[in-house]
C-alpha cells in the first residue's frame, strides 16, 4: 500500500511533468510552423531559380554526378546506396526529367557506384567508378546496353573517379588507389 507522502511525492511529479509538457506546446506550434515556411521558402526558392522541374527516382539514394546529352536530356550517375550493398546506377531522362531508361551494374552486397560520366563522340556514354572495389570503366550505347566494360585495380581496391575522351578518341581517367600510402592513378585507355 502506498503511503500518503509517496501519493503525494508522486502527485507533485506528474505536475511537474504536466507543466513542462504544456509549456512546451507553443515551442512545438512554433517549430512546425518554421518547418513549413522552410518549405514554401525551398518551393519558392526552386520557382524563382527557374528550375521549371524537380524529379524523385526510387531505387537510388546517391545521385553523384549529371550531364546533359546532346539530344537535350540528362543522365545522372550514382549508386543505389550511400556506401556498402550498392549498385552503380545509371539514369537517362529527356530535357523534362522523365525517365527514358535506367541501368544498374554490380552485386547488391558489394559497393558499386559511378563517379564520372562523359558523352563520347560516337554518341554513347562512358562512365567510371567503382565495381566490386576495383576501378570501374564502362561503355554503354545511347539505349542504356553496355558496350564493354574494363576493371581495373589487380589485387589492390581502387576507384576510377573521372574521365575524359581525348583528340585522338582514345580516354583517360584519374582513379585513386586504396593503398598503403593511398596513391593517385592517370589511365591512358584505347577506344575499346
Amino acid at each position: 500500500m502506498i503511503g500518503r507522502e509517496e501519493r503525494k511525492h508522486r502527485s507533485k511529479t506528474i505536475f511537474s511533468i504536466l507543466v513542462v509538457l504544456i509549456m512546451m506546446i507553443p515551442l512545438l506550434i512554433e517549430n512546425e510552423v518554421k518547418a513549413n515556411i522552410k518549405i514554401e521558402e525551398n518551393s519558392e526558392l526552386n520557382t524563382q531559380l527557374g528550375s521549371g522541374w524537380i524529379k524523385h527516382f526510387g531505387g537510388t539514394t546517391r545521385g553523384h554526378v549529371v550531364i546533359q546529352t546532346s539530344d537535350g536530356g540528362y543522365l545522372v550517375a550514382g549508386g543505389t546506396a550511400w556506401y556498402f550493398d550498392s549498385e552503380a546506377l545509371l539514369i537517362k531522362t529527356d530535357g523534362e526529367g522523365n525517365k527514358q531508361w535506367d541501368l544498374t551494374v554490380g552485386e547488391p552486397t558489394e559497393w558499386d557506384y559511378f563517379d564520372g560520366i562523359i558523352e563520347t563522340s560516337d554518341d554513347g556514354f562512358l562512365v567510371s567508378g567503382t565495381k566490386d572495389f576495383k576501378g570501374s570503366l564502362i561503355k554503354v550505347d545511347v539505349d542504356g546496353n553496355i558496350l564493354w566494360e574494363k576493371i581495373y585495380g589487380g589485387l589492390t581496391n581502387g576507384s576510377c573517379i573521372d574521365v575524359i575522351q581525348t583528340q585522338d578518341g582514345n580516354f583517360i581517367m584519374v582513379a585513386r588507389l586504396y593503398s598503403e600510402p593511398e596513391r593517385g592513378w592517370l589511365i591512358k585507355t584505347d577506344s575499346e
